[in-house]
Order: structure tokens, then C-alpha cells, then sequence
């Protein structure tokens, strides 16, 4: 087993050149694994970290770093294990927590979702189905959707935001804001 800390990646991910710096990696030769983590701090209770990677987008770290991992050609035989966050709280030291990164989390890290707008049929009554609500669930960019924004960008100025000049200046309005 051979542990490795502060890892840097140096990467190429849709034409542009990267880096990542792994907290800690183990790779287990034998049975060919590698296993990503980082350390987090947090001032607050550890058990809160799942909001706070949420706000702080640390989805897009963990799918960023496996792609990393996945890109180094003598790891190209190994299995990467799911990515792992230790999590140590400043107002409660000594109780660090583990997370573990879920499939649909990386998935999200890197593709994000695209904008949805539902409309559900909802229960009336015990008997009825005519309520409806309506929810919008707004876009979320992955890493993949970021990196292609700073390739737009670096290629047509940081003046104008894209969605003005893709949409050439007109948008589609709702209650619940733009939608496209």
C-alpha cells in the first residue's frame, strides 16, 4: 500500500490543460485499487458537511479529481474507489466524519443537470387528482458545462455573458424567473 499526499494531476480535459491536488491518495498495489480523499474543516457540526459541500459545490472537486486519477496512464488498471471526504469540525475537534461520494454525486460533479420544469397532479382530496403544482428545478453546471464555458469565453470575451449573446438578448419570463 503506498499512501500519497498533496498529489498533483497535471491533466487535459476537452482540449484545455488542468491540475489537481489530491489531499490524500492510497493505492493498494495488490488488489489494484486507488482510493482519493480530501480533508475538510468546517465551523460547525461535521454531521452539517453535506449541506455545505452543496453550497460550496465540492461535488465538482470530487468528480474533478477522479477524472484526474482516471487520466494517469499507470493508474489505467486500477479501480478507483468512490471518493471519500474527512470532515473535522473547528467548534467540536475530535470527531471527524467520513463521507463517502455516491455515483449520482460524481455524476452531478461532472454533467450537472439541465433546467426542469414539472408540472405534478397532486392529491385534492383522498378521492381527486386536479390539484397541480408546478416546481422548477434550475440548472446546475458540472465541471464538464464549466470547462466548456471558459472555452466560450476565452474565445469570445468575458464582456457579455453567454446566455445574453446566445439568446440574443431575449428571454422567456415566468413567475419563477427566466426560463429558457
Amino acid at each position: 500500500i503506498e499512501m500519497l499526499d498533496q498529489l498533483s494531476i497535471y491533466f487535459s480535459y476537452c482540449g484545455i490543460d488542468c491540475k489537481a491536488l489530491l489531499d490524500r491518495v492510497i493505492i493498494d498495489h495488490k488488489n489494484k485499487t486507488i482510493q482519493p480523499i480530501d480533508f475538510k474543516t468546517m465551523g460547525d457540526q461535521t454531521l452539517y458537511f453535506p449541506k455545505s459541500l452543496r453550497q460550496r459545490r465540492y461535488d465538482i472537486q470530487a468528480a474533478f479529481y477522479t477524472e484526474a486519477l482516471k487520466s494517469k496512464k499507470e493508474y489505467e488498471t486500477y479501480k478507483i474507489l468512490p471518493f471519500k471526504f474527512i470532515v473535522e469540525s473547528t467548534i467540536n475537534p475530535g470527531k471527524p466524519l467520513v463521507f463517502t461520494c455516491s455515483n449520482e454525486l460524481l455524476f452531478m460533479g461532472r454533467w450537472g443537470r439541465e433546467e426542469n420544469f414539472l408540472e405534478l397532479n397532486v392529491p385534492d382530496s383522498a378521492e381527486t387528482w386536479v390539484k397541480k403544482e408546478y416546481v422548477n428545478y434550475p440548472e446546475i453546471k458540472g465541471f464538464h458545462q464549466l470547462i466548456e464555458d471558459y472555452k466560450w469565453y476565452m474565445e469570445k470575451g468575458f464582456e457579455t455573458k453567454r446566455e445574453i449573446v446566445e439568446s440574443q438578448g431575449e428571454f422567456q419570463l415566468d413567475w419563477s424567473g427566466i426560463i429558457n
